[in-house]
């Protein structure tokens, strides 16, 4: 157990694949208590055909997105089988939260919906993710991440002008809605400490991503304007934020928008001169003249390797950067001064090297990451008798009755 900023608080985690466990790593590595309840079997922890393990000593055993897990406690219980129902329903009386990402009704179907556990713990906090959201026209449509990257327009604006809509790289959906989720699970924390009265929280994929497009539907419906794909050019500030390709064909970020980064940006590569020009002067004019801009900044990084350009303009504070492969990206200082990525013990592969906590900036309760994702079953006997005060027996007695199994 943990000492961090959400010591205290248990979450009851019913969710799967990205979106649903993404929302309560969040929880567990700021020290909540994560009791991950799974469906026998443990089918997302398997790798799946084609998955593309990462190599860890037993890459069978630690799928890839496996980190999502980690800082929890899990077991298995076969919801379909009354003796495994009625341990949930007590795990459930003693939580301040649950989490789950089926589709909508599925809980209901199985007896565990938000009306019938709020009877038996009115201060609870219960949140559901799903694609398109518990009502609305599209509540029972089944969807993933490239859905609501398709449905929500956010892939119209991806890529470059001549090829078609392009899918981010990652699902980023998933990881936009576990956030919120997270997010708006502390605030009904805190109204249920303010009122002792819980709550139904639905969060859907498509609403994690369309928060995020920018302004783009704003100019749509206030300017009749219908924002495309700008490639490596920022929408809003044109070829004065982008990425251009240097001597040695690597690429490098540059962002020069403002006036005084440009005029930095003017001084240090020897083109002082269009400081004052009108075409260039400007915000406004850069933008009217985007070829002129866009010219001018090509020009200077074709001339660098990157990693010269980058040092140029950063050491007289332009913001730049190259374009980084990952493996370029774990082997910075400023990863490792920051410990993005620390190494745990796992109980069958050995040390693996996690995604660390983006909330080690916390000064007084930093999140961290403290422990393994877990293998299915490892907690069961620990969580029934700490939590329920089970004996040895009766969880035998219980396993014998298909309680944890099918």
């Amino acid at each position: 157990m943990t000492t961090g900023a959400l010591n205290g608080i248990r979450v009851v985690d019913l969710g799967t694949v990205i979106a649903g466990p993404f929302n309560t790593m969040q929880l567990a590595d700021l020290g909540a208590e994560v009791i991950k309840i799974e469906e026998p079997g443990a089918a997302e922890r398997r790798n799946l055909p084609g998955a593309g393990a990462i190599g860890y000593q037993s890459p069978d055993l630690v799928p890839v997105g496996s980190y999502r897990d980690r800082n929890k406690e899990t077991m298995s219980l076969n919801l379909r089988n009354p003796k495994g129902l009625e341990i949930l329903f007590q795990l459930i009386r003693t939580a301040d939260v649950v989490t789950e990402n089926f589709s909508p009704g599925t809980m209901d179907r199985l007896g565990i919906g938000y009306e019938v556990l709020k009877e038996i713990n009115p201060k609870l906090v219960y949140a559901s993710t799903s694609a398109f959201g518990q009502t609305g026209s599209y509540r029972h449509h089944r969807g993933y991440d490239i859905l609501a990257q398709a449905r929500t327009g956010f892939a119209s604006v991806t890529g470059f002008p001549e090829d078609p809509p392009t899918r981010a790289g990652n699902s980023i959906t998933d990881y936009f809605t576990g956030l919120l989720a997270a997010f708006s699970i502390l605030a009904a924390l805190n109204h249920a400490d303010r009122t002792g009265i819980g709550q139904a929280i639905d969060i859907a994929l498509f609403e994690g991503l369309f928060m995020t497009l920018e302004g783009y539907v704003e100019r749509t419906l206030n300017d009749d304007e219908v924002p495309s794909r700008q490639g490596n050019e920022s929408l809003t500030h044109g070829p004065s934020c982008g990425v251009y390709e240097a001597k040695d064909g690597n690429l490098i970020a540059i962002d020069v928008h403002r006036d005084e980064w440009w005029n930095a940006f003017c001084e240090a590569t020897g083109q002082s001169e269009f400081i004052t020009n009108p075409e260039t002067a400007s915000y406004q004019a850069r933008l009217i003249n985007h070829a002129k801009t866009r010219q001018l900044i090509s020009g200077w990084a074709g001339q660098y390797d990157a990693s010269s350009a980058e040092s140029l303009l950063v050491s007289n504070g332009i913001p730049a950067s190259r374009v980084l492969t990952l493996q370029e990206m774990v082997e910075l200082p400023y990863v490792k001064d920051r410990n993005l990525y620390p190494t745990v013990d796992h109980p069958r592969a050995g040390p693996i090297t996690l995604t660390g906590s983006p909330y080690g900036g916390l000064s007084k309760t930093p999140g961290a990451v403290f422990s393994h994702s877990p293998v299915p079953q490892e907690h069961r006997d620990s969580i029934l008798t700490r939590v329920l005060g089970y004996s040895a027996d009766r969880i035998n007695q219980l396993e014998a009755e298909g309680a944890f199994s099918v």
